[in-house]
């Protein structure tokens, strides 16, 4: 899986924790057929997730859950008094809704 910050996104970090103590978590929120929730937290521990180094900054992000994204993309956008950080996805194997009709 390939993770691509935006400068933004870097600074945003930079500003919030020490990127050499700490990881950042990656989280499927929830999904269905229009697709996936992601959001990010801080944690201190790597435990059983997979490890993604990308120009310093840490991030995890469970096995199974990582095997579901090709990319994702972390930005970090303000609007007005609302800001923060906006995860977005490509090439998923979710989202993808099937109809299906019974034949006799």
């Amino acid at each position: 899986m390939k993770i691509e910050l935006t400068k933004s996104a870097r600074e945003a970090i930079d500003e919030s924790i020490d990127k050499n103590s700490k990881f950042l978590l990656i989280n499927l929120v929830k999904y269905d057929c229009h697709g996936a929730v992601l959001s990010m937290t801080v944690s201190d521990d790597i435990g059983s997730n997979n490890l993604y180094e990308i120009d310093g900054y840490k991030f995890i992000m469970d096995k199974e859950e990582s095997e579901m994204f090709k990319e994702i993309n972390i930005d970090y956008k303000s609007q007005g008094l609302n800001e923060g950080f906006a995860i977005s996805y490509k090439d998923s194997s979710l989202g993808q809704c099937f109809i299906t009709d019974e034949i006799d």
